[in-house]
């Protein structure tokens, strides 16, 4: 009727093949699950899993030369303009935003957000991308 393949059985009914899960077929559906939200997580998380600390520490110094904390917070630090012109808190943005969308909100605000009250980011490519670092690295 079936043959044997590693300790579970192939069987065909009505035509079709069909595992019946032995212990072997639970180990192996074990491992597939495992693999699957591991690679879901590991997108989620992005590129923030691998920020490298100099950049972190590069992307803190950006933040206070082009004077963020005038507009945006972080752990309660900062955001002194009027409320025209506050930004929010960024303390946890790196849970919630992505690298791409942060370069890209950064770069025009307004093709992101269109009513956004911030101007572009004014700097070169390797400060954006240390901003970036360190935006994601608060969480």
């Amino acid at each position: 009727m079936g043959r044997r393949l590693n300790g579970s059985s192939l069987s065909s009914r009505d035509g079709r093949a069909s595992w019946k899960r032995g212990f072997m077929g639970q180990q192996v559906m074990k491992r597939v699950w495992h693999l699957v939200f591991g690679i879901l997580f590991s997108l989620e998380a992005g590129a923030w899993a691998q920020a490298d600390p100099a950049l972190i520490t590069k992307g803190e110094k950006v933040y206070a030369d082009k004077k963020c904390s005038v507009c945006h917070a972080i752990k309660g630090k900062g955001g002194t303009a009027g409320p025209a012109a506050r930004g929010p808190e960024l303390s946890d943005v790196g849970a919630k935003r992505e690298s791409q969308w942060l370069k890209t909100f950064m770069k025009d605000p307004r093709t992101v957000v269109p009513k956004a009250k911030m101007l572009p980011f004014k700097g070169n490519d390797e400060e954006l991308e240390a901003l970036v670092g360190y935006l994601g690295s608060l969480k």
